[in-house]
């Protein structure tokens, strides 16, 4: 619920929203539309609100995309934020902080690709694909909806979805493990002998003889 006679955070405004469920939605509420954020379910995304970002930094669009399910409040869900320029780093973190979701994503377009940012509540990752899927369907549903292609350029690399219908297709670029000899402390750690140690950029991967 918004105030109107306070000013809200970050200059939050009732969101307008541009199909049927919304504009009735806004119908029945007129007299009320100053007070309240409203809330849209609409197949596979929830639009939650309209966002003001501090002065110079634009507007900034959130949704909620529920990937790998075939209606809302199913499947791995991701806060998706399209905005016009980028927020400082610290308001992206605090944004994703409180929408408390396992990943937000941030985009922007620049040129004829997508910049795209995953937060944790605690951090900034280099990768998660739920939410460059995620991303991608709200891009095809409210921006590019000609699209077959979603380019985006990410702290890892180029990743690349595609779409055929209803679905959305991406390769997940290769993290290849190398194996190297068992780290120092390893056996004490798991109270086991490895037979061989494998590691990448972020997991370890132990081989033992049996259970």
């Amino acid at each position: 619920m918004i105030n109107s006679t306070k000013k809200p955070p970050l200059g939050l405004l009732p969101l307008r929203g541009d199909n049927g469920v919304a504009e009735g939605r806004r119908r029945e509420g007129r007299a009320r539309r100053r007070e309240t954020a409203v809330m849209i379910l609409c197949g596979k995304y929830r639009q939650l609100k309209r966002c003001r970002l501090p002065k110079g930094e634009g507007i900034m669009k959130y949704y909620v995309a529920d990937a790998f399910a075939d209606k809302v409040f199913e499947g791995n869900p991701a806060g998706v934020c399209v905005v016009e320029t980028w927020p400082p780093d610290g308001l992206m973190q605090k944004i994703a902080m409180e929408n408390n979701l396992s990943e937000t994503a941030f985009t922007v377009k620049e040129g004829d690709t997508w910049r795209l940012r995953w937060f944790t509540p605690g951090e900034e990752v280099d990768l998660c694909g739920h939410a460059t899927l995620a991303t991608a369907f709200i891009l095809a549903e409210f921006y590019e909806k000609n699209a077959r292609r979603f380019d985006f350029d990410t702290l890892s690399g180029r990743l690349t979805v595609t779409r055929e219908g209803d679905m959305f297709e991406m390769d997940f670029p290769a993290r290849l493990p190398i194996r190297e000899r068992p780290a120092e402390g390893l056996t004490e750690a798991l109270g086991i002998t490895p037979v061989k140690a494998l590691y990448s950029e972020e997991d370890l991967l132990v081989l033992v003889d049996n259970e």
